[in-house]
């Protein structure tokens, strides 16, 4: 059963579960894709726009989720 991304509830989870759908349709990593994306790469994928808006989604989400902990994104990647 294929579910459509666009009309499911985003949280977190479903953010990831949507990024994740990308990953494997196009065979690179959120990350990977959108420091390439904002360097202007991917413009041609027709669901460059919606690949990004969803992992800036999730990075907003799991960032705010972080800061309410006290835990700095900014931290978390320069130790990971």
């Amino acid at each position: 059963m294929d579910v459509d991304i666009d009309r499911v509830p985003a949280t977190p989870m479903t953010l990831r579960v949507a990024c994740e759908y990308f990953e494997r349709q196009y065979g690179i990593s959120s990350s990977s894709f959108y420091s390439r994306y904002m360097k202007g790469e991917f413009l041609d994928i027709h669901d460059a726009i919606r690949w990004a808006g969803y992992w800036r989604a999730y990075m907003r989400a799991t960032d705010d989720k972080l800061s309410q902990k006290g835990i700095s994104g900014e931290l978390l990647s320069a130790v990971g």
